[in-house]
């Protein structure tokens, strides 16, 4: 269903701040944070609505929470390569979330082209991941990216989801990336 109809409203400023640290942590905007809480009062309240995929979990795969040290090389528009030592905070089949402190920030643009090169225990060497930006979220501390795959061939999934069905709850590895 296309959202065709615009609602404003009123807020303190500091329920407008409230809200904005609230979309942060759900990785989120602030207006699909209030969807969802609208969506979720009406469901909880038995209010009859017309659900459409919009309101469903989009997420094809589910996500396993992590702590992986990676690296990220991101293509500039100009062409010139810049990395960055990050975080991969969770992790699924399709994509992963991934942090790193905003001193580090290289200018991100949804389409820039980025390979996440991780090291996974268990895998004979670092994957190296062709990716896509699908959200970026900054805050004061650190830049959050969340990241989709692309064209990922059989073998490294396979070893992602080895990866992943073993450590389902905040597994922490030391490995370094060579």
């Amino acid at each position: 269903m296309r959202k065709e109809k615009i609602f404003s409203l009123r807020l303190t400023t500091g329920m407008r701040q409230a809200l904005g640290v609230a979309a942060r942590r759900d990785r989120r905007s602030i207006a699909s944070l209030l969807e969802k809480i609208i969506a979720e009062y009406l469901t909880q309240e038995s209010i009859q609505w017309e659900k459409d995929a919009v309101y469903q979990n989009r997420r094809q795969y589910p996500r396993s929470d992590v702590s992986l040290p990676a690296r990220l090389t991101i293509q500039q528009a100009s062409g010139v390569f810049e990395e960055t030592e990050a975080l991969i905070e969770n992790m699924s089949l399709g994509g992963s979330y991934v942090t790193y402190a905003d001193g580090n920030s290289p200018p991100w643009m949804l389409r820039n082209s980025i390979r996440l090169i991780v090291r996974i225990p268990g895998a004979p060497g670092p994957l190296e991941l062709d990716c896509r930006a699908v959200r970026i979220i900054r805050d004061e501390r650190k830049v959050g990216v969340g990241l989709q795959y692309l064209g990922v061939d059989r073998e490294n999934l396979d070893l992602i989801d080895r990866f992943l069905h073993g450590t389902r709850v905040n597994s922490t590895f030391s490995s370094h990336l060579s």
